[in-house]
């Protein structure tokens, strides 16, 4: 009988189960030496985890992605934090042992997470999982059960993988992975996506069924594990397996073409990235620029913010490798789901409607102002740079942040400093308040972004972090593409480029809409870049036209997914 999960990553393992038991320690409950002596064995610890979790991030950064290697890092600024150490330390003097005192602590921090019932917070509670493990792993001197190596086709079965656990599988001969707990939000989900290893989460009783050695199908496209199948259902997984490579080697064939409709009409696809060093799978991919630089991904690993000199940097990276197109890179959007440790924040009931996004830059202006200096400078080369503001609610916030953008520019003129006069400023569409004025706003930006993420949870009220409303987040929700379609409208008669963004973007069976809307530029992960581009092709302007006045006449998102679905395949991810 199958088991239900979440599809991380679509895509079909068939192999053995190599099922993975969660982790035990033996230690002495009380310290055995002073305890200075066990502050001492647990800096020591602490140094060699943060020397270990570095090498990591550098192997993540150069062979996955600097915002995967980002999930690896952070944890070397959760191990250095204050409250952490000083409550470790403390449990020592009290007698504790060095092991019992980081399981101690640890326990306090996840059980604090966990409260919450924020998927996204609840990764925090992953994240010190990890560190405990590994920290206990270098106190005890033992060895961790998931490097592998793995047989060829390898089936791995766990309740979850911790973020340094995935990254080892690397270089493994794993098919797939199955886990017990998780989302797609999860680190181990994002990073199973990243690496292309099919990948299934969130499969409760999973281990119950299935024993290593036991043969298992896993189907990331569906979100199923089939344990032990029978004859009839490995000759179809075998097939199923068949047709989904031969659709990875179609696309292929889309890397070098340009990005045209059916009837020849030309479309702008642009790529998402977390940091200058994803650039390179721009160029790979054949992307017509960045469509959205996320830079508080920058900040996620960091003790201290980086100074001008290093954002100016990285960001003339960016601008280098789009030479001939355009660079959309968005202002530190922290708050909501993202606290970075080199920042400081206030407990909120509601960080997603609290001070986020361009309202924590206003009340934290010196960060603003050097991450605008850094930008200008990085103009100076080819004019391509768009500075885009995030969670913008208000035109007096606009009029503010080009205040405070035209005092950076005389900064730097008396320091000498080049830039781009003309340096456009941006902003992304994602409230309704935004949409139901976006006329107003269009009169004052010189280019929008429509966020789909943010958009559909603010449109629809359904936290997309929290499983126990994820059925009502749904971007085929009338509401929700009626205000794509206002907001696509408003910009064409403002004469405002607008770029779509955001997992919806990337979804094949709304292309029709989108490009039947007049959008005419596309920002999608790398990932997803050849996958848009094959299905940006396959759409003449009148057919979509056909296909969206139908779709926006049915009164429920299930009969608009449902018509959507059947004109088209389910994406495939690359």
């Amino acid at each position: 009988m199958e088991v239900k999960g979440i599809g991380a990553l679509s895509g079909i393992g068939m192999g053995k189960a190599v099922v993975l038991k969660e982790r035990s320690f033996v230690y002495p409950a009380l310290r055995q030496g002073s305890a200075q002596q066990e502050v001492l064995r647990l800096t020591q610890a602490a140094k060699q985890f943060a020397e270990e979790i570095m090498e990591l991030t550098h192997t993540m950064r150069r062979h996955v992605g600097a915002n995967e290697a980002d999930i690896i890092a952070v944890q070397v600024a959760i191990s250095e934090d204050a409250g952490l150490r000083s409550q470790t330390n403390q449990l020592v003097e009290d007698g504790a042992s060095a092991e019992a005192a980081i399981t101690e602590v640890c326990r306090r921090y996840i059980e604090m997470f966990e409260q919450t019932g924020n998927e996204l917070t609840s990764l925090r509670a992953a994240d010190i999982r990890d560190l405990r493990d590994r920290m206990l792993e270098l106190l005890t001197r033992s060895t961790t059960e998931s490097a592998g190596p793995y047989e060829q086709g390898a089936i791995l079965i766990a309740r979850d993988l911790t973020p340094s656990m995935t990254v080892g599988l690397a270089s493994t001969g794993v098919a797939a992975i199955a886990t017990e707990l998780g989302g797609r939000v999860s680190h181990s989900a994002i990073l199973a996506r990243a690496m292309g290893i099919p990948c299934v989460v969130g499969a409760a009783g999973l281990l119950q069924q299935v024993s290593s050695g036991d043969e298992v199908i896993v189907d990331g496209e569906r979100g199923v594990v089939i344990p032990s199948p029978n004859a009839r259902e490995q000759a179809a997984y075998r097939a199923r397996r068949s047709l989904y490579e031969a659709r990875r080697r179609e696309l292929e064939t889309y890397r070098d073409k340009p990005t045209l409709t059916a009837d020849g009409c030309r479309v702008q696809l642009m790529a998402n990235i977390a940091s200058a060093d994803d650039v390179q799978r721009v160029r790979e991919y054949g992307a017509d620029g960045v469509g959205a630089m996320r830079t508080e991904f920058l900040l996620m690993d960091r003790t201290e913010v980086p100074g001008e000199d290093e954002q100016a940097e990285m960001y003339e990276r960016v601008a280098n490798a789009v030479p001939h197109g355009t660079a959309v890179i968005q202002l530190f959007d922290v708050g909501g789901d993202k606290f970075p440790p080199c920042l400081r924040f206030s407990p909120e009931r509601n960080p997603y409607l609290g001070e986020r996004g361009i309202r924590y830059l206003f009340s934290h202006e010196e960060l603003m102002r050097t991450q605008l200096r850094a930008l200008l400078r990085a103009s100076a080369a080819h004019g391509n740079i768009v500075v885009m503001l995030p969670f913008v609610t208000g035109l007096r916030q606009v009029r503010r942040a080009r205040e405070i953008l035209d005092e950076c520019k005389r900064e730097l003129d008396a320091r000498g400093v080049p830039y781009d006069d003309g340096i456009r400023v941006g902003l992304t569409l994602e409230t309704p308040a935004m949409v139901i004025t976006a006329d107003l706003f269009a009169r004052e930006a010189d280019f929008f972004c429509i966020g789909t993420n943010d958009l559909v949870q603010f449109m629809l009220a359904a936290d997309r972090s929290d499983p126990s409303v994820s059925s009502f987040y749904n971007p085929f929700h009338p509401s929700v593409l009626r205000a794509v379609r206002t907001a696509a409208y408003a910009s064409k008669a403002a004469r405002v480029p607008v770029a779509i963004v955001g997992e919806a973007a990337a979804d094949e069976r709304l292309t029709p809409l989108f490009l039947a809307f007049g959008l005419e530029i596309f920002s999608v992960g790398t990932a997803a870049l050849l996958s848009a581009r094959k299905a940006i092709s396959t759409w003449r302007r009148d057919d979509a036209a056909t296909v969206a006045q139908h779709a926006m006449s049915l009164p429920t998102a299930k009969e608009v997914e449902e018509y959507l679905t059947s004109l088209t395949k389910a994406p495939v991810d690359v």
